[in-house]
């Protein structure tokens, strides 16, 4: 597969006409939904999980420390178009907030993106780009606000239907310069187990005769290939999978959890499988490669049973805050690169910026990577934060029913709630936040409390926002774990 990508590139540089140095580059920006970067093989993970997103990075450059600011689409993605943080930007889980969103009488406990704040897609058109977004995503559909200043915003119910959205744009006869935004959902759940190697012996648990206790109530059967889902088959005011299993109602057993990591590496497998047709498609449409960008980063992680936890959303662990991060621009940016620094999600639409020479609006938090990429370091604290899920603060209480923040200084992060609780951890030794070093009372935990209360403001409420969506769009954020029973 990476031998036919490279031919296309070759070929497409042969043959592409000249074209004026003064024409900016063609962008594609590429959100592979749910990664975590740990598990990918660009990253480490021996199984081929990417190697789609490897042969990116061996002409670009791979950054091996990034950190959204959210553990979840909503806010992730408000960041992302903004280059700011979620307690700038206000759009976050908002359960309780008085400006919480409602969905024909069903919550989505969300809060809005703010109106007054410009977003990147502005600059990216005002500065004479054709701005396009497409998305498998419900929450991306433009009636939500989160994709304000892209000139065209579509949501499709597949990632075939984005890719060929995509093959479609791209044939379209604009002589504008393109930003192209992509979201491809193959990784979020429900978890769908496509072939893989690793999942060869596994089928017995995967078929309902065979399946084991716990996971019963979750495989579904009778599509294109079994998938679990922790929100199959909910009726009004049940709770979730998720919610009984980090509940303690129904308990996983360590088997269990593999089994879970198993699947998710195998969407993980098929979705590098979507990666490699959409840069296929894109550098045949795209052919001179000195004038093109491509960013492939994650929006959040997953949880697989570390810390009790599932899905997305809640909380800022590792594991739901650590994306992968590749940008590649021939001509502008050396091949092979490597960057340890660590780094922020949102300073990736700056950085576009700076290798497009577009301006961007100012005071955002977001930055442009190109002197980091130098050897530069990133000034600021890397920070994180999520809001409490209204269905999970409800039914769980606890952990579950305070905000998070994320405060890291160096190999230092601190994590903190809403309602007094600290836990610490040396990322240098300890990647995955295994060891509590706040328990067994470090006494950095009590310095680092104070700077990341004051650089993370965990309030709720913002500017308010009129949405309207359909029942069907409804069960659809339901199937995903959106809304609440």
């Amino acid at each position: 597969m990476m031998v036919l990508l490279s031919s296309v590139l070759l070929m497409a540089c042969r043959d592409a006409p000249p074209q004026a140095e003064t024409r900016p580059p063609d962008i594609l920006v590429v959100v592979l939904d749910t990664v975590r970067r740990d598990r990918l093989s660009a990253y480490g993970n021996p199984r081929p999980t990417s190697p789609a997103l490897s042969w990116l990075a061996s002409r670009g450059v791979r950054f091996t420390d990034v950190t959204s600011s959210a553990s979840w689409t909503w806010p992730s993605h408000a960041s992302l178009f903004t280059a700011q943080p979620p307690w700038v930007h206000g759009a976050h889980a908002g359960a309780g907030a008085s400006n919480q969103v409602e969905l024909a009488g069903d919550r989505l406990s969300v809060t809005p993106m703010r109106r007054d704040l410009p977003t990147l897609p502005d600059a990216f058109g005002a500065a004479g780009y054709r701005t396009v977004a497409l998305s498998a995503n419900r929450l991306l559909s433009p009636a939500l606000g989160l994709t304000r200043g892209f000139q065209q915003a579509t949501f499709l119910d597949s990632d075939q239907a984005v890719l060929r959205a995509v093959s479609e744009t791209l044939a379209q006869d604009d002589e504008r310069p393109l930003f192209l935004f992509v979201n491809l959902m193959a990784a979020h759940s429900p978890y769908e187990a496509w072939p893989a190697s690793w999942l060869s012996d596994r089928q017995a648990a995967l078929r309902p005769e065979t399946a084991p206790a716990w996971l019963s109530p979750f495989l579904v059967t009778g599509g294109a290939r079994p998938a679990v889902s922790f929100f199959h088959g909910l009726k009004p005011g049940q709770p979730s999978g998720v919610a009984r299993i980090m509940g303690g109602q129904i308990s996983v057993p360590p088997e269990g959890y593999a089994l879970l990591r198993d699947i998710y590496d195998s969407e993980l497998q098929a979705l590098d499988k979507e990666l490699l047709q959409l840069l296929q498609t894109w550098q045949q449409a795209r052919p001179v490669a000195t004038k093109q960008v491509v960013a492939v980063a994650s929006d959040h992680g997953e949880n697989l049973g570390e810390h009790g936890l599932l899905e997305h959303g809640g909380f800022v662990y590792s594991q739901l805050v650590d994306v992968p991060l590749v940008i590649s621009a021939p001509g502008r940016l050396d091949a092979g690169s490597v960057v340890d620094t660590p780094v922020q999600l949102y300073d990736l639409l700056p950085t576009l910026g700076g290798l497009a020479g577009v301006a961007m609006p100012e005071g955002l938090a977001g930055q442009d990577l190109r002197p980091v990429i130098t050897g530069a370091s990133r000034p600021g604290a890397i920070t994180a934060a999520a809001w409490p899920a209204g269905d999970l603060a409800r039914l769980l209480g606890g952990r579950f029913a305070s905000a998070w923040r994320l405060y890291r200084d160096g190999d230092l992060a601190l994590l903190s709630s809403s309602d007094g609780a600290v836990e610490l951890y040396d990322l240098s030794v300890d990647p995955a936040m295994e060891t509590d070093l706040g328990a067994s009372g470090d006494s950095r935990a009590a310095s680092l409390s104070e700077r990341a209360a004051a650089a993370v403001p965990l309030d709720l409420d913002r500017a308010d926002m009129d949405v309207h969506l359909s029942p069907e769009e409804i069960e659809q954020l339901r199937a995903l774990g959106y809304i609440g029973p």
